[in-house]
Parts: C-alpha cells; structure tokens; sequence
C-alpha cells in the first residue's frame, strides 16, 4: 500500500518537473523561486539592525570591530575594542581569530563602505549562491534531477546560511567553493582558494574535496593509474586546487612570519562539551541528505573506486576535525558541502543507487520536513521563518 501511494505521487511530480523544465526560462523561474522559498522558511534578523536592545548594540559593537580590522589588516585588535561594549568572551575570541580574514573588510574600506552595508551585499551573495548551485546541478544532474536536488539544498544550512548572516561572511566562502567546483580555469580555481582563505581558513579545508570532484571529472569517472595523475594538462583543474591550497598556506606563514603574528588559540579543543555535541550538529547540518553521502561511501567501496573514497574520507574527516575543534558547528560542517554536491553527481552517473530519483525526492522531502537549526556549542538555535520576525517588528515600532 505504500510502495503504492509512493509511486503514484512520485510519478505524478516526475511528470510535473518534465513539464516544468522544459517551459521558458525554467532555470531562472528555479531560481527565484529558491530565493523567496529562503528568505520565506528562514528569515534573516534584520530586527537587529533597528532594534538597539542588547542585540542590536551587540551587533553594533560587532560592526564596528570589522570596520577596525578593515582599516587596519593584520594587526592585533587593541583593548580598546573590546571595552564597555556587550561583547561575550566568545566574540572576543572569534575577533581575535578573524584579524587573519580581512578579505571582506578591507574590500568594504577600499570602496568607502562600512560593515553595516553588507547586509546588502549579503543579499546578493546568496542570490549568486542560488544561481552557481542550480547551473551546477543542471549541468551535472538530468533537469528533473537538478530541481530535486536544488530544493534540497535550499532546505539545508549552507543555503540557507548565505541569506540568514550577514555578520560571520562565511556565505561569501561558500560561493567562493562554488566557484572552484563550477569553472575548470586553473586561475580562477586558485583565486578562489586563496581568497576563500582570507574569508575563512574552513574555506581552504572545504576545497579538499575540489580535489576530489575535478579528480573525478578528469579522470571521466574511471579508475586511473595513479602515475597518470602527474599529468598536468589533462588534470589541470585537480593540480590548480592542490596549488591554490599549499599556496594560501605560504601566505597566511608568511604574513604571521613578517608581522610576528600568532593565530589566537582560545575557545579551540575537542572538550567533553564538543564531544556530547558534535553528532547534533553534523546531524542538523545536512539533515536527511546524509544519506546520500553515505550512499555514495557504500557506492565507492561497491565499484572500488578505492582512490576516490580515499580523496572523500580524506576531506570529509578534515572538514569534521576543523569543524568540531570549535563551537559553531553548522558554520564549520557547512564547508564540506562540495563532498554532498559530489555524492549526488556519483549516484546519478554511476547508477549505484537504484531509483536515484526516488531516493533523492525522499531525501529532499525529509530536508523539507526538518527544521533548520544553526548549533553552536549544545545550544541549537532555529532559523524561523518570516512571521516571528514581522511580529517582532511590528511590536518594536508600536504597531501592534
């Protein structure tokens, strides 16, 4: 009886995708719609930016910290920053860490712009974010595929994530990894890197699996020799993302070198309290879309594409090892969604998931029905849709 109900609805919505992808215009109809589905599930809190309560003079405290390392990059934060502000311990910590991702600020600084004016900018960054991902699943994915998949992702943090902040940046690092994995030019591949790592260090351990999407692609999804690997031309794309990483590792030593620079290790370790709570938060991240990449695990090691599966443990236990030795789990496991990006494409080309199409639409149903949290530490904090945060609005300016 269920097997049943499944298959008539499934059909159904297989049937109304074809009709759909194959109107006008269908990819950017995906696209707008993906945005207002976004911001409707999960409106950013742009209450605080009017509302001068304790998180609005948080947030103001925040911008202003920014604004200082925009002027002055790569130089220790002075005391004075932190004084008589609302600011907890763990912003002060994550300050301290951040004076090594000027990216964002100094590029504010140089255009005359200020923090606070990033919000906006934000917006557009997620809508970029949007764009690459559907041109990326629609290049890789059957149209029906793509927009199965695209509305998964859209229910997921990273997604979501890059219309939701407008303080961490780490949406910018998450389009810049999307660019890696969507354009084969050597160049652009290792600026995206290197500037992804001025974003965000997580950036650069989240491109570990560009290696392993361009391996793949190279190599035409077939089992290689690994002397075949050394050559350059055809593995271009692979070499540019192994370049680009070893490349930003050169700079950041050599700026903590020349300026006698220390990265801040406080708040960092693998404590009781992040070993009771890191499950959560691998779970809340990618929700019911693990069973994709556990999908493709079981797929590598049924084909014994031993290489590959090789590349994908390799950065997945690196993006959970960086991610888990902080407290902002979702924002750190948020970086390995090039290694999801990659399972869906395996499944479909290597047809080791019978019925990809159903169990992607049961994966995208199950993303759906769960809530999205952002964790930090064990504090889960819903990202709630858009009515909580009208009402809040409305009650701030006395209309209600």
């Amino acid at each position: 009886m269920a097997l049943t109900f499944w298959n008539f609805w499934s059909n159904k919505l297989f049937n109304w995708l074809a009709t759909f992808t194959n109107s006008p215009y269908w990819k950017t109809k995906l696209a707008v719609f993906t945005v207002l589905y976004i911001l409707f599930t999960s409106f950013p809190d742009y209450q605080a930016l009017v509302k001068m309560d304790t998180g609005g003079q948080r947030l103001a405290a925040r911008f202003e910290v920014i604004d200082w390392i925009g002027t002055h990059p790569f130089q220790n934060l002075p005391e004075h920053l932190f004084t008589g502000k609302v600011l907890s311990e763990g912003d002060q910590s994550h300050f301290k860490k951040r004076v090594f991702r000027p990216l964002i600020p100094v590029a504010l600084h140089t255009v005359g712009l200020k923090a606070k004016h990033y919000v906006g900018i934000q917006f557009v960054v997620g809508i970029l974010f949007v764009v690459l991902l559907i041109r990326f699943l629609s290049k890789h994915l059957s149209s029906t595929a793509s927009v199965l998949a695209t509305f998964m992702f859209a229910n997921l943090f990273v997604t979501k994530w890059t219309f939701f902040d407008f303080f961490y940046h780490d949406p910018l690092g998450y389009l810049l990894l999307l660019v890696i994995v969507n354009f084969r030019n050597p160049l652009l591949i290792v600026l995206g890197i290197v500037l992804g790592g001025f974003v965000d260090e997580r950036a650069v351990i989240g491109s570990s699996a560009a290696v392993l999407w361009w391996f793949w692609q190279e190599s035409n999804a077939q089992k290689v020799a690994l002397s075949d690997v050394f050559s350059f031309k055809r593995y271009r794309a692979t070499w540019a993302v192994v370049i680009g990483i070893f490349l930003f590792i050169v700079l950041r030593l050599y700026v903590m070198s020349s300026l006698g620079m220390r990265t801040d290790k406080s708040m960092l370790g693998f404590d009781a309290n992040q070993y009771n709570s890191f499950p959560m938060g691998l779970t809340v991240t990618y929700e019911c879309a693990w069973l994709l990449l556990i999908g493709a695990v079981v797929g590598m090691v049924a084909k014994k594409d031993w290489l590959y599966l090789l590349l994908f443990m390799f950065s997945a236990l690196g993006v959970i090892a960086a991610g888990s030795l902080v407290l902002d789990f979702s924002r750190s496991y948020a970086y390995g969604f090039v290694l999801l990006l990659f399972a869906i494409v395996y499944l479909s080309k290597t047809e080791t998931l019978p019925h990809f199409l159903n169990g992607l639409t049961f994966c995208a149903i199950g993303c759906f029905l769960f809530p999205t949290y952002y964790q930090i530490g064990s504090s889960l904090f819903w990202m709630p849709h858009i009515f909580p945060k009208i009402k809040v609005l409305l009650a701030f300016y006395h209309l209600i």
